[in-house]
């Protein structure tokens, strides 16, 4: 889906989203995993997540991703939560 993507910047979080397809639990957890892609037509092997929790995991940070319904539209959200 194209569109906006919205970046949110605080003292202690990142909060990246854009609209996407509603995604479930078990899919936003699969998308952590090494090689998984959520869209199989984009090009990628599918380790961007994997390489990113690992790199915030080292920097004492967490990632949170996230699937919700606002005003109408469905948003997929990357939140990074620096401790």
């Amino acid at each position: 889906m194209g569109g906006p993507v919205t970046v949110y910047v605080s003292a202690d979080s990142v909060i990246v989203s854009n609209q996407a397809q509603a995604f479930t639990d078990d899919e936003l957890a699969r998308m952590r995993q090494r090689f998984h892609r959520a869209d199989n037509r984009s090009p990628g092997s599918g380790l961007g997540l994997s390489i990113v929790e690992r790199l915030l995991g080292h920097m004492k940070a967490s990632l949170e991703l996230g699937s919700r319904t606002e005003h109408g539209q469905t948003l997929f959200a990357a939140v990074i939560r620096f401790s």
